[in-house]
């Protein structure tokens, strides 16, 4: 997206788009909606400027489903049609890729507006292992922390769409974890892994789980995004 039509796109997306989501969620087509703009890396060399992600409590909407956008205007009063949105959405930006992920664990707090995410993309050929060893060792730490009293939340995703194996796989990575934090300066601090990792795990030495970990895993990239805003589903809709 060109610079100068940010500002633009935040404010087109605030006008039509988050309304519209929001009578989506509140119809119980989607969970929740977020918008996330790019910190690290950003301009010409990021993959993308804005990343929207749509929540879903089982199995994603159909996309081409234009009549249920169509009747999410009406219930949020949009003088627009689905068709008319997408099409000026188009002038502003353009659509990278679409990926849909299945979240396999988590623990911590929720996506808030201007909090901060860390995208950390691996490829593997073991997910199971992989997550076995996240689950098993990251998970406690974090988990340790928002006991104490840290605002953070950790998750692991497993890739489904556009999937595949072996050299034909038309993507570099197939797993990632999300790291949340609620503002710049806990996000550069991170977790206080040398005080939390004796504490979660007493018997156990910090270097093989690292270890084991690179034999499963390798690391494509780390993003971070700053969330724009958040739609979710008003409690008392039905």
């Amino acid at each position: 997206m060109a610079p100068e039509k940010a500002a633009q796109f935040e404010s087109f997306v605030r006008e039509f788009f988050m309304p519209m989501e929001k009578a989506l969620a509140d119809n119980g087509v989607q969970a929740w909606w977020m918008l996330a703009r790019a910190v690290v890396p950003m301009g010409k060399s990021a993959p993308c400027d804005y990343r929207g992600v749509e929540g879903f409590n089982g199995y994603p909407a159909d996309p081409d489903a234009l009549d249920a956008v169509n009747a999410a205007f009406k219930r949020a009063k949009l003088n627009m049609t689905a068709t008319e949105m997408y099409t000026k959405l188009g002038a502003m930006s353009e659509l990278v890729d679409v990926e849909y992920w299945v979240m396999a664990d988590g623990v911590g707090g929720g996506q808030e507006k201007g909090s901060y995410l860390i995208l950390n993309h691996y490829k593997t050929s073991n997910p199971s292992e992989w997550l076995r060893l996240e689950t098993t060792y990251w998970k406690p730490l974090v988990a340790e922390h928002v006991k104490g009293g840290a605002t953070a939340g950790w998750s692991a995703w497993e890739m489904w769409i556009p999937g595949g194996a072996g050299p034909g796989d038309s993507k570099l990575y197939n797993v990632q974890t999300v790291d949340q934090f609620p503002d710049w300066n806990s996000l550069v601090h991170g977790i206080p892994l040398g005080e939390l990792w004796p504490k979660v795990h007493p018997h156990q030495e910090m270097t093989p789980f690292f270890d084991a970990d690179a034999k499963v895993v390798s690391t494509y990239d780390r993003e971070i995004f700053k969330v724009v805003d958040i739609v979710l589903a008003s409690s008392s809709s039905k």
